[in-house]
Order: structure tokens, then sequence, then C-alpha cells
């Protein structure tokens, strides 16, 4: 990953600036550039470790994988195999998240349409497939907020 690299060789930078500082004739502007270079460094490591929430990301990977093993019962039988369900969380990942949201949006479309029926009521009050995209997307925009503030 070249954001690693890019810490590493700030980090000696850095330390040569540092160095070279008692031969500085300007030190203020100096410190004021090396700050800045410590800050941006700082930065850097703050995105990598604290801003990417891999706890969330596993949190989630995890929870989708208990799911999958729960809907086939294999967890009743002891025949789970980790290998099948990590090769489906591997093909939703590679399908993107376009092809979720379409596949979520369907089916949320299809029960409010169902119960519309089961009621009665005219299915023309049923929010397109759509407007329901949207409002996942929003909805997952909320929840990616809520992981990126959280510490």
């Amino acid at each position: 990953m070249k954001l690693l690299q890019d810490i590493k060789d700030l980090d000696t930078i850095i330390s040569d600036l540092q160095y070279s500082l008692k031969y500085e004739k300007n030190k203020d502007k100096a410190n004021k550039r090396i700050k800045s270079l410590i800050n941006a460094r700082n930065n850097y490591n703050d995105v990598l470790y604290n801003k990417f929430k891999i706890d969330s990301l596993n949190a989630l990977i995890l929870s989708n994988l208990k799911a999958q093993i729960m809907s086939d019962k294999g967890h009743l039988t002891g025949n789970i195999d980790l290998n099948f369900y990590l090769k489906q969380t591997a093909t939703v990942i590679n399908d993107g998240y376009l092809q979720k949201l379409a596949e979520l949006s369907g089916i949320i479309l299809g029960g409010l349409e169902a119960k519309c029926i089961n009621e009665g009521k005219d299915v023309l009050g049923v929010p397109s497939k759509e407007r329901i995209s949207k409002r996942l997307l929003e909805l997952i925009t909320i929840l990616k907020k809520d992981i990126w503030m959280t510490k």
C-alpha cells in the first residue's frame, strides 16, 4: 500500500529536517514546515488506522457469514462449509453494491405490493423501486457517517 510507504518517507524527511534545524537561519519558518509535515503524517496515520473502521467492516462480514449459516441451518447439523460461505461473501463483494441494492429494492417492493394486495389496498401508493433504492442509499449514508464518527 502506497500510503504506508508515504508515512515511512515522511518519518525520514521529518527526521532529516529536525537534524538540519540547527543549521537553519530562519528557525521559525523551518519549525512551521516540520510541524506541517508532522501533521500530515499524523493525519495519514489517523486515516489509515482510525478512519477506515476495520472493526466495523469485520463486524459486517461476520454478520453476513452468520446470517448465511443460520439461513442454511448448517449450524443445526454441524455441516458448516466455511469455504462455501466465504466464496458467497466474495461474490457479494465482487458483484458490487449496485447489484445488492437492486435485489434488496426488488424484495422490498414485492413485499410492499403483496401487503397492499392482501389488505385490499391500491398498489399505486407503493413507492417505486427507484424511490426505495434512493431511500436505502440515504440510510447507508447515515450508517456510514455513524460508523465514521464513532471512536
